[in-house]
């Protein structure tokens, strides 16, 4: 049987980068990138 050609739910890395980009770029209002790598790098910490 052959996997399904796409399966975001079976990418474990789909989970985090989803929560990533939910937590620090969606809807966000950074006043420059400076900032916003400044969220991204905390919430990986």
């Amino acid at each position: 049987m052959l996997p399904p050609a796409y399966a975001s739910w079976a990418n474990p890395i789909g989970a985090h980068f989803g929560s990533l980009r939910e937590l620090t770029i969606a809807n966000s209002n950074h006043p420059d990138h400076t900032v916003q790598t400044g969220a991204v790098h905390a919430y990986l910490r």
